[in-house]
């Protein structure tokens, strides 16, 4: 035993016989567990870093905040819509008030020009009161002459009626900014922009708006220059949007569209164009909206497409996998239609497929929308009878929904007949004789 470990274990020994000299008893004291209660808060990470450059809601929407909601801890998110976030200094008590640009005060980060990082304490509270901290560490920007941000205003322009239709980069009154570091600090406008951006919406009316009144509609814009940027999107108001009635839409996929089996059109609506033509002559695009779209799905059937109300996904009706939709678009209460929208099905790969019975096995794999065959051969013995027993061919897997058995064969028989012999609710095939069976599946899709 080495001398320092010699000297730990006089210091516990003496601790021992210390306590046991006054009749007490030496006891680790766990660490106290704190349990997370039901409607209890919690910040569960910030995701990216945080600068001094960055406003109190930007800094929320980097909050990733979660609230309890099950007695086993189970948590579900909570919007930046629901919390307060408040700034404290490091210790957790002193209040930051942000500086006259809504962003952090200078003096926090020293004055010797070699600025670099500070530590505060954030804090979130919902309207209930419950609250969540965490510290974090603030990065002073280094460089003032990088774009960081982007910024938009609108100014509505009386001579200029905006309409449902009209494209947001056409908008005499919005100008949008970038703006670097030093003019973030400095809280000046920034400097006018006409490139690099996106705009994420249209200026289409909702559904329920009346035809003729004005309305008011947030537009996002994103920042397509610089993907470092520590906010590459801005949302303005556009303010006095005159609704007009549709009056038809029209449906365009640059490419000819797939899609798989049970997805929906949902899935590949980005792929396709919707332009909507208007009562008064105009036309614009719009987003595709799940309030504003309807989808109605057909199958085919007794070679024509019929409308299925009950389908709510694509299925694999027509040979070819060549389903059909409808949309519906709605707009100032009015309801247009487009014209039918075909969409090729891929042919996805069933589940592997196993014929079975109690002297072998095969195992293949069918598609959609596809006729599969397996062959079977039931062996004699020396007596010439069949091999085994009970002769039941399963399909493991099977699922009757989306697997029919269409037909038996026995090779060499003509005047052999399979229709009793055929169950499609269990999937199998009874057979007694000797012989090599040819079994042909018919796989649907959907499943």
């Amino acid at each position: 035993m080495t001398r320092a470990k010699k000297v730990i274990l006089a210091l516990i020994c003496a601790a021992a016989l210390c306590c046991a000299a006054i009749g007490g008893v030496l006891l680790a004291r766990p660490a106290a567990e704190v349990r997370a209660e039901v409607d209890d808060l919690a910040i569960a990470s910030v995701d990216g870093q945080i600068y001094d450059i960055n406003t109190i809601d930007e800094i929320k929407e980097m909050l990733t905040v979660e609230r309890v909601v099950g007695d086993d801890g189970q948590t579900q998110p909570v919007s930046p819509e629901e919390f307060e976030l408040f700034i404290y200094e490091q210790d957790g008590k002193t209040s930051v008030t942000m500086n006259e640009h809504g962003i952090f005060p200078e003096s926090y980060f020293g004055t010797d020009g070699n600025r670099t990082s500070a530590e505060f304490t954030l804090t979130v509270k919902d309207a209930s009161d419950k609250t969540a901290s965490t510290p974090v560490t603030v990065q002073w920007a280094p460089d003032p002459n990088q774009i960081v941000k982007i910024a938009a205003t609108y100014d509505e322009d009386k001579d200029e009626q905006v309409k449902s239709y009209t494209p947001i980069g056409n908008l005499n009154g919005l100008t949008i900014y970038s703006l670097t570091v030093q003019q973030v600090r400095d809280g000046v406008p920034g400097t006018e922009m006409y490139g690099n951006r996106e705009f994420l919406g249209d200026l289409s009316a909702e559904r329920d708006t009346v035809s003729g009144t004005q309305y008011n509609k947030d537009v996002t814009i994103r920042y397509t220059g610089n993907e470092n940027l520590l906010v590459n999107s801005c949302t303005v108001t556009v303010t006095g949007i005159e609704a007009v009635n549709p009056s038809s839409i029209l449906v365009i996929s640059p490419t000819g569209v797939t899609t798989d089996v049970g997805s929906t059109f949902t899935t590949i609506s980005s792929e396709y164009t919707y332009t909507v033509m208007y009562e008064d002559g105009g036309m614009g695009t719009v987003l595709w909206d799940n309030s504003k779209f309807a989808i109605d799905y057909y199958t085919y059937q007794e070679n024509s497409y019929v409308l299925d109300s009950d389908k709510e996904a694509f299925d694999w009706t027509h040979p070819s996998g060549k389903e059909q939709v409808v949309l519906h678009y709605t707009e100032c209460g009015k309801t247009v239609d487009s014209s039918v929208i075909r969409v090729q099905l891929n042919k996805t790969p069933y589940s592997p497929l196993s014929l079975s019975a109690s002297n072998g096995q095969l195992t293949t794999e069918g598609r959609y929308g596809e006729e599969l065959q397996l062959i079977y051969q039931f062996a004699a013995d020396e007596e010439g009878q069949a091999v085994g027993s009970p002769w039941i061919v399963a399909f493991q897997q099977f699922n009757n929904e989306a697997v029919q058995i269409k037909s038996v064969e026995k090779a060499e028989d003509d005047e052999f007949s399979a229709e009793d012999l055929i169950n499609n609710t269990a999937g199998t095939v009874s057979l007694t004789d000797v012989g090599t069976y040819t079994v042909t599946l018919t796989i649907s899709g959907g499943y």
